[in-house]
């Protein structure tokens, strides 16, 4: 049944991306991925967990393919997988009594605060707000700990992007913390 969804999805997710991008070998190739992690993601989760990752792993490509394209991250996928992810933590909490988790979320917003006056000192854009928002909303139900380690490995990743492209001073921080944080995922599988 949840393969039928899978295939579904997967149509309408296409077409959504037709209207948009030009499909290539690398966008398919991508959503095989996205379609494996997810179905990988379902055998060690519950259905709710799973079907939310889903359609934030979607979100999440979406926002990869624009951040590489466009250097920007739409405010429309932020805002999708903000209310995914409150939907998600409120069905568990309902369902599976799973506590809700504010740690890592306060943690983001003081580093915001922290990111917000640093830039006015030095009166440089040191990062994205898009990718402020994007870490933002994936720290949503998250432990400190989780959240430095999104953090830190979207770092390495940035760092590694940036020695291997140095096309410019400035690169997409959006697709290492979405392979980040799709890596973290797969890891923590609770």
């Amino acid at each position: 049944m949840f393969y039928l969804f899978l295939i579904l999805n997967s149509y309408l997710a296409f077409n959504i991306y037709k209207k948009y991008f030009n499909i290539n070998l690398y966008i398919i190739f991508g959503y095989v991925i996205l379609n494996l992690i997810t179905i990988y993601y379902i055998y060690n989760n519950n259905i709710i967990n799973s079907i939310f990752f889903y359609y934030i792993l979607i979100f999440l490509y979406l926002s990869f393919i624009i951040d590489i394209k466009e250097m920007w991250i739409a405010d429309l996928t932020i805002i999708c997988i903000l209310v995914l992810n409150i939907l998600k933590v409120l069905l568990n909490y309902f369902f599976y009594k799973k506590d809700i988790v504010y740690e890592g979320m306060l943690f983001i917003i003081i580093l915001i605060i922290l990111l917000v006056i640093l830039q006015l000192i030095l009166k440089k854009e040191l990062m994205g707000f898009g990718d402020l928002k994007l870490f933002f909303v994936l720290s949503i139900n998250s432990y400190i700990t989780d959240t430095i380690y999104l953090l830190m490995l979207s770092s390495i990743i940035g760092i590694i992007y940036y020695y291997i492209f140095k096309k410019q001073n400035e690169f997409p921080f959006g697709p290492s913390i979405i392979i980040a944080y799709v890596v973290l995922e797969l890891i923590n599988k609770n």
